[in-house]
């Protein structure tokens, strides 16, 4: 029989882990970052994807380059949804069958996503070329940059079926155990990007064509080496053509919608965003928030490793009730994110030209002037998003779905659109600087509400302020006094008081109305 591979993974036993980072027993602070580092910067490895192909584009094809790509954004992130959606309840569903030792039913379930991940992206790709123009005006393209939005989109687009295959193949090789073998196509795609780039936009010149180019063929060739591990022996998941119960693969979409909705929100968000800067700044203000936007991607790249981190220790200690140390882990979490966005800030602030320089050249005075604008309120931002990120991933590790989803949904998606589209109505382009610091202050206020009252009044409550729930002890029989006992007497001739009433009130109630 097929056996999987021996996973060297956390455990909540320990077993497999050195005991002085273990989950339950280990020492809070080694163990926290022991557990938080790798992560980080395994997240901030793929995100310089984007870094970089910014900083090519900025220095290479220009400012109006940098304004093309995020107008593109919005479509990218509809399409990570897709996936996602797609992708996220297929895994539970497999590593279910797995872990029952259900191998073929795995297989089926394995074979269909793959499929329906293929069916989806072609029949996106073919949507989205088909009425490309009228998406890209939609998303706020203007005839400045329509042609490099347009070169950009298109070649995105037309590659992403391997982008759909690449994001789904590592998700399931990761359940095999392979998760060094996905790491590595992670680093051949980072590594082949930025050669690309080079070659393409540097070397060649072939611009907003090459940035496309780039991308597409290192999500290629990680894809194919990716797809190598299928051709090992020792591979447990094989396609299978018996494609039956096709409604297995809905119910798993049906898991995996809030990604979809998410995903998509970040994508909408993003497009009011950029038709705002467009209508009270113009386009050198969505060239100024693209920046802004990838010094924001560094910052809440690394607060979101560290709650990713902290999740499978929060819910292992939380299976134990051990609230003494999951209130230990999330306030070294909520410490350690209000430091990094501290220092965010300062950087921002005081160094708001020479990020703007980074990217685009220093003659560009406008851009650089409207990032200073932007660099003088979103400090604030900077030092609230980890707080808030980590009270979601408090909330989701102890099983507290509907306390996650309004954080998340208040603070990624309702508060944003309301006050980019309320704020710059009152006060102008200086509404578009303030919207995201307003909505991070509103929705960091909500999540420490709500956390306040589940580690005051809630379960963690019960376990972390004993003192406020304890019970009155009953007192010994042996210390019970004459005085405090009635007598029999007294009881009999209370009881025969109250008979009458108690057989008035019965009557009544017998009674029809």
């Amino acid at each position: 029989m097929t056996k999987l591979y021996k996973i060297k993974c956390v455990c909540p036993s320990g077993v497999l882990m050195n005991k002085k980072y273990d989950f339950i027993e280990g020492n809070i602070t080694p163990t926290f970052f022991y557990h938080s580092i790798p992560v980080i910067f395994s997240m901030l490895f793929a995100a310089s994807v984007s870094i970089v192909d910014g900083w090519f584009v900025g220095k290479y094809i220009g400012p109006d380059g940098l304004a093309a790509i995020n107008i593109v954004m919005p479509i990218l992130n509809l399409l990570w949804g897709l996936n996602i959606m797609l992708v996220v309840g297929s895994t539970v569903s497999i590593g279910k069958q797995l872990g029952a030792e259900k191998y073929e039913m795995a297989n089926y379930i394995f074979s269909k996503t793959i499929i329906g991940v293929a069916a989806a992206n072609i029949g996106f790709a073919v949507l989205a070329l088909f009425f490309e123009k009228e998406i890209l005006v939609y998303l706020g393209a203007t005839p400045e940059i329509m042609q490099m939005a347009s070169d950009y989109y298109f070649y995105v687009v037309l590659f992403t079926l391997f982008y759909g295959i690449n994001l789904t193949i590592s998700y399931f090789i990761r359940l095999e155990g392979r998760t060094a073998f996905v790491a590595t196509g992670l680093i051949l795609f980072v590594l082949g990007n930025i050669f690309l780039d080079w070659l393409f936009i540097g070397f060649l010149g072939w611009g907003m064509k090459g940035a496309a180019y780039a991308t597409s063929f290192a999500e290629l060739f990680s894809t194919l080496f990716l797809l190598s591990h299928y051709f090992n022996p020792c591979c447990i998941l094989k396609f299978s053509f018996k494609l039956k119960r096709w409604r297995r693969l809905m119910r798993s979409c049906y898991n995996g919608v809030s990604e979809f909705i998410t995903e998509s929100a970040v994508g909408v968000v993003l497009m009011l965003f950029n038709i705002s800067l467009i209508k009270y700044i113009g386009l050198n203000g969505v060239v100024a928030f693209t920046i802004i936007n990838y010094f924001l991607l560094v910052q809440y790249t690394t607060v979101t490793a560290i709650g990713d981190s902290m999740q499978p220790v929060l819910a292992i200690n939380y299976g134990r009730k051990k609230w003494d140390r999951i209130n230990a882990f999330i306030c070294h979490a909520f410490k350690f994110s209000f430091a990094v966005g501290a220092f965010a800030s300062l950087i921002l602030y005081f160094y708001a030209e020479q990020i703007s320089n980074f990217f685009v050249d220093e003659t560009n005075a406008t851009v650089h002037q409207i990032i200073r604008e932007f660099a003088k309120v979103f400090w604030i931002t900077f030092l609230l998003n980890g707080i808030t990120v980590n009270i979601s991933t408090y909330f989701t590790a102890t099983s507290r779905p509907r306390n996650a989803a309004i954080v998340s949904f208040s603070g990624g998606i309702i508060f944003p659109i309301i006050s980019i589209k309320v704020l710059p109505l009152f006060f102008g382009a200086a509404g578009i600087y303030w919207a995201l610091p307003v909505s991070q202050t509103i929705s960091f206020l909500l999540a420490c509400g709500l956390f306040y009252y589940d580690t005051n009044y809630g379960e963690a409550g019960e376990s972390l302020h004993p003192e406020k729930y304890r019970r009155p002890e009953a007192v010994p029989d042996s210390e019970v006094s004459p005085e405090m006992t009635p007598k029999p007497d007294v009881v009999l001739n209370e009881a025969l008081l109250r008979a009458p009433a108690m057989m008035k009130m019965k009557k009544n109630a017998a009674m029809p109305e």
